[in-house]
């Protein structure tokens, strides 16, 4: 097994109280949080998920970079950090969904977004993550998605058009980034 990622030395002890894992962590605790405030469908509670779910995006962003810049990738991390991700997005979109904040565009989006993802881990889960690296367009993708999740989100917004444009998008290069990983995995294949 390569024991880089991204050029950094990946930690064989994976100690689960590394700052990065422990952002991670955070993330996975936030996601629940952020739920509930929204179902109880009141604009205050709404107000809080919005601030928890930027600070969620935040710490998507943040374990990264702290674990690159202080050279403590481990491997738990490397699984604990796209876990995290696909427990944040995958319920929010499921609560956004149930809770009808969706018209039929972001519910579409948020399906295929959903299905590609599931696919895509799974794919990976047979090649070995190390196989598979991140596509730089899949960071824009993201990115993308929690800004429309965001527009949702947000109270009093008149930003359904925008976050359907934004939802769209990440929809689009979702879909694209997935077919990459699976063309990189027939080819390796």
């Amino acid at each position: 097994m390569n024991n880089t990622y991204q050029g950094l030395p990946v930690k064989r002890k994976n100690n689960l109280w590394m700052i990065p894992n422990l952002i991670s962590l955070l993330r996975i605790v936030l996601t629940p949080v952020i739920c509930f405030l929204l179902l109880t469908q009141d604009t205050r509670a709404r107000s809080y998920a919005f601030i928890i779910f930027i600070m969620a995006c935040l710490t998507d962003y943040a374990d990264g970079y702290i674990a690159r810049q202080q050279q403590k990738v481990s491997q738990f991390g490397m699984v604990l950090d796209p876990f995290a991700d696909k427990c944040l997005m995958s319920s929010l979109s499921f609560t956004l969904m149930y809770a009808q904040f969706c018209d039929l565009t972001k519910f579409l989006c948020l399906s295929f977004m959903m299905l590609r993802d599931t696919a895509v881990s799974t794919l990976r889960s047979f090649a070995g993550h190390q196989r598979i690296p991140v596509h730089s367009h899949a960071k824009i993708k993201t990115t993308l998605q929690m800004m429309g999740m965001a527009a949702m989100i947000f109270p009093h917004a008149g930003g359904s058009s925008m976050a359907s444009w934004l939802l769209f998008s990440s929809c689009v290069i979702s879909l694209y980034t997935g077919g990459l990983y699976f063309f990189q995995a027939f080819k390796r294949f």
